[in-house]
């Protein structure tokens, strides 16, 4: 708050000072945190934490992230704007600490439900898909072979002489 104090001073001769005044404001605003984040991200991709949105009525002098995974601590981040690589899946508690020019701080979190990709077709499926036309074709031209030989072996028994 805004604060005025009126003072004077007397000595011992009784001599009186004038009249004083000094004004000072006492910042006991404490700040507003505010991220943006995605609430769901993949494993591997960078998520971009974002604090621009806090505020106070002096300003903000540092934002400091935690990130924590099952209340332990993955690890810390200083700026308004940072982006993390979450490495496994899991729900990650995103912890956002401002503190203004007087010392005031104040926290914000957000979870953050990271999961691995889902592919709508695995690799190997892929190699199944590709590699059955050609087992089939060749399974088929074994089939023609073999056939051929055993009508040459029936038509000409000394063929093979």
């Amino acid at each position: 708050g805004y604060y005025s104090v009126e003072y004077y001073s007397v000595d011992k001769a009784g001599n009186v000072e004038q009249m004083n005044s000094v004004s000072f404001n006492i910042d006991n605003d404490r700040p507003v945190p505010d991220i943006v984040a995605e609430a769901d991200a993949l494993v591997g991709e960078d998520v971009v934490l974002d604090g621009m949105g806090s505020s106070d009525n002096y300003g903000i002098q540092s934002y400091e992230w935690k990130i924590e995974k099952n209340g332990e601590l993955v690890g810390t981040l200083t700026g308004e704007i940072q982006s993390w690589n979450f490495e496994e899946s899991g729900t990650y508690r995103v912890t956002l600490m401002v503190t203004d020019y007087v010392g005031n701080t104040n926290e914000t979190s957000v979870l953050i439900d990271v999961t691995v990709q889902e592919n709508d077709v695995l690799p190997w499926d892929w190699i199944l898909i590709f590699s059955l036309p050609i087992i089939i074709f060749l399974l088929i031209l074994v089939a023609l072979l073999f056939r051929r030989r055993r009508k040459k072996d029936v038509e000409d028994p000394y063929y093979n002489f």
